[in-house]
């Protein structure tokens, strides 16, 4: 027959495993987002490439990009000037690529000197934005 210590050490390990396993659940389920630059062609038209590393779908309201010396909130950061509806409202569903490409309308030269280059992209659903750096 078992003793009340036993039945509470096995209470206790029993609930210890299921808070890791529960814990180990929300770890894989968390959001993830990879970003980069390519520069393809003879007139180095740009693409920002988006991976979502989730299994949930994400959508990201708006891209803004700058450059900037001192890291991803750097007080000296250059801001972008894109136009109004090339990086708004892009849906990438779970675990798939998705490319914002810049056409020669919409390019922007790629400044040596300036730092990094760094998106911010403003995800709906999610407080503040996410900052990634996608060219160096």
């Amino acid at each position: 027959m078992l003793s009340r210590e036993d039945i509470a050490i096995y209470a206790a390990t029993l609930s210890t495993i299921l808070l890791i396993i529960k814990i180990y659940e929300m770890w894989k389920d968390r959001f993830r987002l990879e970003a980069w630059l390519t520069i393809d062609g003879p007139d180095h038209d740009k693409e920002i490439k988006i991976v979502n590393l989730s299994k949930t779908p994400i959508y990201i309201k708006r891209i803004e990009l700058f450059w900037s010396r001192s890291g991803k909130e750097g007080k000296k950061s250059v801001s972008v000037n894109l136009g109004y509806d090339v990086a708004v409202d892009i849906q990438v569903g779970p675990y798939l690529t998705k490319g914002v490409h810049f056409t020669e309308a919409d390019n922007f030269p790629i400044k040596r000197g300036c730092g990094n280059l760094y998106a911010r992209f403003i995800v709906a659903g999610r407080k503040g934005s996410f900052i990634k750096k996608i060219y160096e």
